[in-house]
């Protein structure tokens, strides 16, 4: 079942290594901070554009 299951992750999210997905959130990181200047964000701004 473990096996069913990590085929159909991996074909949904795609096969990235490890290494591959730190890079990218390296570059995310740098890219956007996520600096909120201790401003509290809502749940709905949070929320915001997605479906």
């Amino acid at each position: 079942m473990n096996d069913i299951i990590r085929r159909h992750l991996e074909t949904v999210a795609g096969r990235r290594s490890g290494a591959t997905l730190a890079k990218e959130l390296r570059q995310l990181w740098a890219e956007h901070p996520g600096h909120s200047g201790g401003r509290k964000i809502t749940r709905d701004e949070a929320y915001e554009g997605r479906t």
